[in-house]
């Protein structure tokens, strides 16, 4: 399994925190956030690691280097441009040989990623999302996913069958298929399989 840490820091979350520094290096009891995404994919024998980096990307390249404190090997790609989390798995698509996991790099995820992929394998899945069973706030309602009773995952706010509520973690695993221009993202979401880990 490959991996792809999003550390574009677009998103401008915890300003005004933030405005000094990328979201992956907010610290989290002492140490930058992604350093928890990138210690879960060590323990789980991923030891390659690609990281799309887009604002301030200067000051995570310093901090990581080339992860060898982590005993895993990092690859930084850097946009060119703000092009979200899709553009910038669209952007490392030639890169993808296998199965990937992509991570926010600013997120706290803690996930049996080995459970994951036999999940994803065993439902024959082009995209897993990996959901948390969470209840709901005012301020998680848009991050949040409905498993309506075929299975597929539809946002919560565009949801009108019953289902049950889950909060997105920002994981999700691919198949490189996803990305080869073939498969519209619309029915690849459609059809996704969900793991609840």
């Amino acid at each position: 399994m490959q991996a792809i840490l999003i550390a574009t820091g677009e998103n401008h979350k915890l300003l005004p925190l933030t405005g000094t520094m990328p979201t992956p290096m907010v610290p989290v009891v002492d140490r930058p956030a992604m350093v928890y995404a990138i210690e879960l994919l060590a323990r789980a024998g991923i030891r390659d690691i690609f990281v799309s980096l887009y604002d301030q990307a200067d000051a995570i390249k310093s901090y990581f280097g080339n992860g060898e404190r982590w005993n895993v090997n990092l690859y930084y790609l850097l946009q060119p441009n703000a092009c979200g989390s899709a553009g910038a798995i669209k952007c490392a698509e030639h890169l993808f040989t296998e199965s990937f996991l992509v991570l926010p790099a600013d997120a706290l995820v803690d996930l049996d990623i080995e459970a994951a992929l036999a999940f994803h394998q065993a439902h024959g899945a082009l995209a897993t999302a990996i959901l948390s069973q969470s209840a709901a706030t005012k301020e998680t309602v848009t991050h949040l996913a409905v498993i309506d009773t075929d299975g597929r995952v539809q946002p919560a706010l565009q949801s009108t069958t019953a289902g049950v509520e889950y909060l997105h973690t920002g994981a999700f695993i691919f198949e490189p298929a996803v990305l080869d221009g073939q498969t519209k993202l619309f029915m690849v979401i459609s059809w996704m399989a969900t793991g609840i880990l």
